[in-house]
This record gives C-alpha cells, sequence and structure tokens, in this order.
C-alpha cells in the first residue's frame, strides 16, 4: 500500500519493498519525534550507534540526518525491528516484527551483491535499491514552507550520457536540504531566451525566493536578477549559480552562492555542491 500520514501524529506506515517483496513499516510518533525525513539515503548497516548495535539495527545515512522539519540533525535514525499494531519509532524505520528477520537477510544480502544500496521515503511510496536518483522530487508534506527555489537547467545537448531529470534530481535534493520547497524550468539552455521568458513569467507569480542556475542556466539567473522589476528582485533571499563563469553579478542576492567546475567535470558540478553542503549540515569536512 502507499504511504499513509497519520491524521493525530507525525507517523507514516506503508510497505518498503526491497527485490519485489513488501515489508510493512513504520516512522515517527509526535511532532517532537516525526517520521523520517523524505528524502533518498544511503544504508550504512555498520554506522549504528549503541541502541542500534544492542538492537540488532542497520544504520542509515550514516547515523545522521538532517530533519529541515526540526532545524537540526538527528542522529540514530536507523531500521529495526518494530513493534506491532502501529510501528511507532522514534524516527527510525521500524519494520513488522514478523517479517524482520527476513527482511534483514535480504538486506543484507542485497548489499553483498549490489555493493550499495539506497533507502528511498516519499509520498508516493518507499523501496530499497542501488541508485541514488528517482525520477521525481516529491514535497514532503509534513515539511511547510514558505521559501521556494526555481531551478534553470543547462543545455541539455551537452549533458551526454546524463539525462536532464537526474541534473535536477541533484538540484531538487540541495532544495530539500535547505528547507525549500522546489520548481523547475523544464526548458534546456539551448533555449536561452525562452527559458529567460518562462523563469520570469514563474517569477512573476510572487513566491519564488531562491533562483538557481545550473550552466546556461546560470547565466539567465544572473540575467533575471540584473533585470526583473525591483518588486520580485527584493523577494529573491538566495542565489546558486553553479558552473557558469563570468556571470554578470549586477545585482546579487542576499545569500549568493557560486560553485565552480569540479575536479570530476562540468555535468558534476550539482552533485558536488549537494556533496558539499550534506557535509556542511553534518558537520563533516567539506570535501574539495
Amino acid at each position: 500500500m502507499a504511504i499513509v500520514l497519520d491524521e493525530k501524529a507525525p507517523h507514516i506506515r506503508g510497505n518498503l519493498k526491497l527485490g519485489g517483496v513488501s515489508y510493512a513499516f513504520g516512522s515517527g510518533i509526535d511532532a517532537s519525534e516525526p517520521h523520517i525525513p523524505f528524502g533518498d539515503y544511503p544504508i550504512t548497516p555498520g554506522e549504528i550507534g549503541a541502541w542500534g548495535q544492542a538492537h540488532g539495527a542497520i544504520g542509515v545515512n550514516h547515523n545522521v540526518i538532517w530533519d529541515p522539519r526540526l532545524g537540526r540533525n538527528r542522529e540514530g535514525i536507523e531500521i529495526h525491528c518494530g513493534h506491532l499494531p502501529y510501528l511507532y519509532s522514534h524516527g527510525c524505520v521500524a519494520i513488522n516484527p514478523n517479517q524482520w528477520h527476513g527482511f534483514k537477510a535480504s538486506l543484507l544480502e542485497f548489499i553483498k551483491e549490489k555493493k550499495t544500496a539506497y533507502l528511498h521515503v516519499h509520498a508516493d511510496g518507499a523501496w530499497i535499491d542501488e541508485k541514488r536518483a528517482v525520477a521525481t522530487i516529491i514535497d514532503d508534506p509534513a515539511m511547510p514552507s514558505e521559501e521556494v527555489m526555481l531551478y534553470l537547467p543547462g543545455m541539455w545537448s551537452r549533458y551526454g550520457a546524463v539525462k536532464p531529470e537526474e541534473v535536477a534530481y541533484q538540484v531538487g535534493l540541495y532544495a530539500q536540504l535547505r528547507g525549500w520547497k522546489f520548481a523547475e524550468i523544464k526548458i534546456s539552455g539551448d533555449q536561452r531566451a525562452a527559458q529567460y521568458q518562462a523563469a520570469l513569467h514563474r517569477i512573476e507569480k510572487g513566491d519564488i525566493t531562491a533562483l538557481y542556475g545550473f550552466s546556461a542556466g546560470g547565466y539567465n539567473v544572473a540575467n533575471l536578477m540584473a533585470n526583473m522589476a525591483q518588486t520580485f528582485r527584493a523577494k529573491i533571499k538566495h542565489e546558486i549559480i553553479v558552473g557558469a563563469p563570468g556571470a554578470m553579478m549586477v545585482h546579487a542576492a542576499p545569500d549568493l552562492v557560486i560553485f565552480k567546475d569540479p575536479p570530476e567535470g562540468h555535468i558534476h558540478g550539482p552533485e558536488k555542491l549537494l556533496a558539499k553542503a550534506e557535509a556542511e549540515k553534518a558537520g563533516k569536512t567539506t570535501p574539495a
């Protein structure tokens, strides 16, 4: 079944799919300890706290997850055996106790075979596979936000084997990490004028507070900030430009992030900016 949001508490329950098998799970208990934030997390079996070690739990996201609803990191969110009937937890993913041993054995075997595994929890379902990215970003309904980030992509003709949706996904995770809703102009930077006009029209709706431009989209973001009416420019608090060297900053937002191409290559800019932001949130050393 699909994930169900409990009306009385920030608790979700549903089926977690792994290898074609569905396992009943629940997460969260109350407003101070809500369900695991919707998102996509690496499963890290050996990285767990003392409670997890004592109860045979499986680690998630290196034992720390940033929760934008609470405005802080949450340690010890793990996958473990739950308790019936409601499968409440303190934010962990609690598996039906009648299925726990089979689930754990299957997951560890999956990791042994695939070398990696990711936990995906979204409004339309929960599953485990070896892929970090999913096709779409689903806003967490338990995370209200007044901030909306608008993304302008680069020239899709130059993405090579990388799909535009994969890059947009990384950008969407960046917005989620910073506690913002995500909107996208689905026009390639190859059509720069059309992308510019579409973005301007979207901004004029009045709810955009952050702009993110990758590559050709980055130049359009700089041009929008330079030329849009002050009424709308004043609402833009955050400006993120990735892989757009020489973009003219005539009018920059108060929070300006300029991210150069990483050593891995131009197309990896959004991915590496996300990794940098994740490391900073987790209080870890920022990768070079």
